[in-house]
């Protein structure tokens, strides 16, 4: 089955937010710590903040497929285009994980010192849902005011 530019760029918008999210939360957590080490006074224990955040969010996230994000995102772009089509999907792809690696600290930092550590895990599920439509937007205006992005979802093959 043939899917549209509009198709692809819908599962890439899904497929990017995912691994955005899952690099995000890979370093804003680890910001977190000394924070809630801190307010638990054993920061000089913080190692049991690791094992606990992973013992509390294993059942969860192995539920959703978190710890295979970024696998399950490279085979689906794999699926989705040809060997020759595949790198520059795969590009932005890591164009979105290392946006969510690196503004992961700073975004818990500031979340940490402006409101407090918990709302740092607010954040997290309460605008998540927000984001895929945002995303789904951009992807909308950028196929609308520059054509040329057809290229990006569709493959050199199938654009021309």
């Amino acid at each position: 089955m043939e899917l549209s530019s509009r198709q692809r760029g819908i599962i890439l918008c899904g497929l990017w937010l995912a691994t955005f999210l899952s690099a995000l939360n890979s370093t804003l957590v680890a910001t977190l710590i000394s924070s809630i080490g801190s307010e638990f006074k054993s920061a000089h224990q913080a190692s049991w903040l690791g094992t606990s955040f992973l013992l509390a969010t294993s059942r969860f996230v192995a539920g959703l497929g978190g710890g295979g994000i970024f696998t399950t995102s490279s085979i689906c772009v794999s699926d989705l285009y040809s060997m020759r089509d595949r790198s520059l999907a795969q590009g932005y792809s890591s164009i979105f994980t290392g946006l969510g690696l690196g503004l992961g600290g700073p975004l818990g930092g500031y979340i940490s010192d402006r409101f407090g550590w918990r709302w740092a895990f607010l954040f997290q599920g309460k605008h998540c849902a927000h984001i895929h439509p945002i995303l789904y937007l951009g992807y909308t205006l950028l196929e609308l005011y520059y054509p040329w992005t057809e290229q990006i979802f569709m493959g050199s093959a199938e654009a021309n």
